[in-house]
Formats: structure tokens, C-alpha cells, sequence
């Protein structure tokens, strides 16, 4: 009752006033669904965010697989090196293990699901503001960093896996199911013979600060990364 008097009230002040209140109420409605999910797999529970017609989850995947994972595993052992940062930023997979590591009623998300979130956020320049985190995301001193996170996602700069963890605080970077489109050729064994190969998936990624103005820090692009890397999974659902 009270967002239909408000309304009504700034009907009568004046347009201009009217729609900049129903834009915040539309912004409101659509990005603050949110709910919870356990994974029966191991019974960690979590946060999920309604945003336009599409489910994700709130946070990055943390099941531990048999093999394909990185960060924070003792390989070994299979035991948490640090479990706070775990917590805090989930795992790392390599492309064909983030394929199948989602639980059941959720996948991996293709790049026309991750086209489908960025231009409901407004397009790629503009959606990963709304996307980042209010926190955690290196500042520079000027003005960038953390985000809005109007839209509920909660993206954290956990960096990438490539021979050790890199970028923390730097880039958040999480990957689609969907392959690159380029055929690299690449050395056989014998050094003579030369085959194509598929080496690299398509990846998403967002930046903490201004590059000499491109990529911006409100930017969510699209990138291709080698297979065998380690990135975070973001499941969406069914």
C-alpha cells in the first residue's frame, strides 16, 4: 500500500519525479528475489537471485569433484588448504569438469544465458557494476573498485588459475559452456604433422579498475581462455 501512495503522490509533483521512482521500484522487483538452494551432494547451502526470468545462484560453486579443481585443495589430501577463502570465493575448475559439476536442476551457462543477464543489466558496458560485489575489488584511487551489485549476482574478483592463483582483487572471471569458435593449429608429437585442435571455451570477466579506459570497471565482457585454466562456476537454473 504505501509503494502505490508513493506513487500516486509523485504522479502529482511531477513526471520526471515519477519516472525516476519507477525506475527504482522496477530495480527493486527485478534484482531483490532472493531464496536459497542446498546442493544434496554435500549439503552447503546457497544464496540464489532471481534477476529478470533467469535464476543464478548468489555466490560461486564449491563442490569438490574427483579431479579438474583448483584452489584451495590439497590434491592430495583432497582437504581444504583455507577454508575461509573458500568460503569466501569457491573453487576453480578446468572447462570440461565446470561442464559437469553443477548439481542436479542447474548447468553451466552458455554465452547467449550470460548475453540474456548483460543486456538485461543494460548492456556489457554497463552490467558488471551492477554485478560486482559491494566490496573486496581493488581500488586505485580513482573511483573504481567495488560495485553497486543492484543486481543481486555478488561477483568477487577470486583472479583465475593458470600454473598458480593469480589476480585477486583484480578480476572475477567464471565460465560458459559454450566453446570458442577458433581452430588453432597446433605441433604433433613427431614434429612433423600438424593438426586442429579446439584449445580454448569461451569465459566471461570483470575488472576491478579503468585499463587506460578500456576495458572500463563497469564492463562484463566476453573472452576465450584455455580449457585446462581454472575459473569459477556460476550455475543457473534449469
Amino acid at each position: 500500500f504505501a509503494v502505490i501512495g508513493l506513487s500516486v503522490f509523485f504522479y502529482i509533483r511531477g513526471m520526471k519525479t515519477t519516472l525516476l521512482f519507477l525506475s527504482v521500484f522496477l530495480s527493486v522487483n527485478l534484482f531483490a528475489q532472493d531464496s536459497t538452494f542446498i546442493d544434496k551432494r554435500d549439503g552447503r547451502i546457497y544464496k540464489t537471485v532471481k534477476i529478470g526470468e533467469q535464476e543464478w545462484m548468489a555466490e560461486n560453486l564449491a563442490f569438490v569433484p574427483d579431479s579438474g579443481v583448483f584452489y584451495y585443495i590439497d590434491t592430495n589430501s583432497f582437504r581444504y588448504r583455507d577454508t575461509t577463502n573458500l568460503t569466501k570465493y569457491g573453487l576453480m575448475y578446468d572447462w570440461e569438469t565446470s561442464k559437469e559439476v553443477c548439481p542436479t536442476g542447474w548447468h553451466l551457462p552458455s554465452n547467449g544465458e550470460w548475453s540474456r543477464l548483460t543486456i538485461f543489466l543494460g548492456g556489457k558496458e554497463v552490467a558488471g557494476l551492477k554485478m560486482k560485489s559491494t566490496y573486496g575489488w581493488v581500488d586505485y584511487g580513482n573511483g573504481n573498485g567495488n560495485g553497486s551489485n543492484l543486481s543481486g549476482f555478488n561477483a568477487l574478483p577470486g583472479g583465475l588459475y593458470a600454473g598458480g592463483h593469480l589476480d585477486v582483487g583484480l578480476y572475477g572471471r567464471w565460465w560458459s559452456s559454450s566453446k570458442d569458435g577458433t581452430r588453432h593449429t597446433v605441433p604433433a608429437r613427431d614434429g612433423k604433422k600438424r593438426y586442429d585442435l579446439y584449445l580454448y571455451a569461451s569465459s566471461y570477466i570483470l575488472y576491478c579498475c579503468d585499463f587506460n579506459n578500456k576495458p572500463t570497471s563497469s564492463e562484463f565482457r566476453r573472452v576465450r581462455t584455455e580449457k585446462r585454466g581454472g575459473l569459477f562456476v556460476r550455475c543457473i537454473k534449469d
